[in-house]
C-alpha cells in the first residue's frame, strides 16, 4: 500500500498528512496527460479510491456518513451509485 511507498511526507509537502504527489500518481491519481496520451482510462475512476491524506479521508467519511446516507435513502441505491461514480469520473480530483 501507500505506507510501503514511504507513508506520509512532511506537512510542508502535504498538509493533509499523506503521501507525496508521486506516490498518488503511481497509485492511479487522475493525470490527464496519462489518460489522453497513454490510454490509462482507469485513472478516471481510481481517484475515487485515493485520498491525499488522513485529513482528506476523514473529511470525505464525514460527508458520506452525513449527506451520502441521506441521498441514498432519498434516491435509492442504484441512482445514488450512478451519481457517485459519475461525479467521481467527471469531477476534478
Amino acid at each position: 500500500g501507500i505506507m510501503a511507498c514511504g507513508g506520509a511526507v512532511a506537512p510542508t509537502d502535504n498538509a493533509f498528512i499523506g503521501p507525496s504527489a508521486g506516490v498518488l500518481d503511481a497509485f492511479g491519481a487522475k493525470n490527464a496527460a496519462r489518460v489522453l496520451l497513454l490510454g490509462e482510462w482507469w485513472r478516471l475512476l481510481t481517484p475515487m479510491l485515493l485520498h491525499s491524506g488522513l485529513l482528506h479521508l476523514l473529511g470525505n467519511l464525514l460527508v458520506q456518513l452525513r449527506t451520502g446516507v441521506l441521498l441514498e435513502q432519498h434516491w435509492g441505491h442504484a441512482l445514488w451509485l450512478a451519481v457517485y461514480v459519475g461525479s467521481g469520473a467527471y469531477g476534478d480530483h
